[in-house]
């Protein structure tokens, strides 16, 4: 057996319904489970966990559990578990390190501000108020 990131799937041919569908599970699992694990959001971030707790169940009785999926697209599902438990602890390692990598998706182009037009048009963040002026927030 292969792990997931070893194998492009969709390559291989002609892929049933049911593989279509448990493939799509899996991907969309591995993701919520990498991108949400720090985000900022709550909401995500319990995506990630429940995506965590799904890839952790050994269970063998749902059709969609895991394991089931694995063995349907032929990964080795221990292999692939123990990586994405691995990739986890590095990455909270890194966030203890160096801090959550936040993305900021700014617009190609950006008009030219002055500092005091900047100042004017930022919004002043939500936890300096808890600072300036407690109870305004």
């Amino acid at each position: 057996m292969k792990r997931a990131h070893d194998v492009p799937l969709r390559a291989h041919g002609v892929m049933s319904g049911k593989q279509t569908l448990m493939l799509a599970v899996l991907e969309d699992a591995l993701r919520a489970f990498r991108d949400h694990m720090t985000s900022p959001s709550s909401r995500l971030r319990l995506l990630s966990r429940e995506a965590e707790e799904w890839i952790r169940a050994d269970d063998c009785e749902w059709p969609f559990s895991f394991r089931n999926v694995c063995d349907v697209l032929d990964v080795d599902a221990v292999a692939l578990r123990e990586s994405e438990l691995a990739w986890k602890r590095r990455e909270l390692a890194r966030v203890r390190r160096t801090g959550p990598v936040s993305v900021i998706k700014k617009p190609l182009l950006q008009p030219q501000l002055s500092p005091l037009q900047r100042f004017v048009i930022e919004p002043v963040s939500p936890f300096f108020w808890r600072f300036i002026a407690p109870g305004m927030s």
